[in-house]
């Protein structure tokens, strides 16, 4: 029987026991809830970047891509537009859904990749607990270099602008 060990805003952990073998094994897996991030393209055709100050890293300024979590029965195109009007305070004309990576095993994800066009300037709605300083402009070829200069880690997104930086793929 699955058992719930902590349920906080974003992560929930659980001990699912499974038969292996003959033997049952507890393994631990993580669940988060699922996110959408955003690649506003601007009128120049570069991509817009939050620029961030981020505190559960020491307070380290950091470009990132518009991200949020769809909150509980929302669809993931609303959860976009809300999170690019409340961390760029920008709404687009044109959406396309670019990319959706799921993540199944010891971490359970989803990320669902948008690209947003025609934007408009609107006011900004920062949430809580957000530091935004900014945004800078990228260009795709520029966004591929950080991402093997590791600034994006070896997250999904960095994933994401590899595969539409070297397979052609269209925003």
């Amino acid at each position: 029987m699955n058992q719930e060990i902590f349920n906080g805003k974003v992560v929930r952990l659980m001990i699912e026991p499974k038969e292996v073998n003959g033997k049952t094994i507890d393994f631990e897996k993580v669940y988060l809830p699922g996110s959408v991030h955003i690649f506003p393209i601007t009128d120049e055709g570069k991509i817009r970047l939050v620029r961030e100050r981020r505190h559960e890293q020491d307070g380290k300024v950091k470009d990132k891509v518009t991200a949020g979590i769809i909150e509980k029965d929302e669809d993931s195109l609303v959860a976009a537009k809300r999170e690019l009007k409340e961390e760029l305070g920008l709404i687009a004309e044109e959406w396309k859904e670019v990319y959706v990576a799921e993540q199944k095993g010891a971490v359970n994800d989803s990320r669902v990749y948008y690209s947003a066009k025609n934007l408009i300037q609107v006011d900004l709605e920062h949430d809580e607990g957000e530091d935004i300083l900014g945004f800078v402009d990228y260009t795709l070829e520029e966004l591929f270099q950080k991402v093997v200069d590791g600034d994006f880690g070896s997250s999904p997104t960095a994933v994401v602008i590899a595969r539409l930086c070297h397979q052609g793929l269209e925003l």
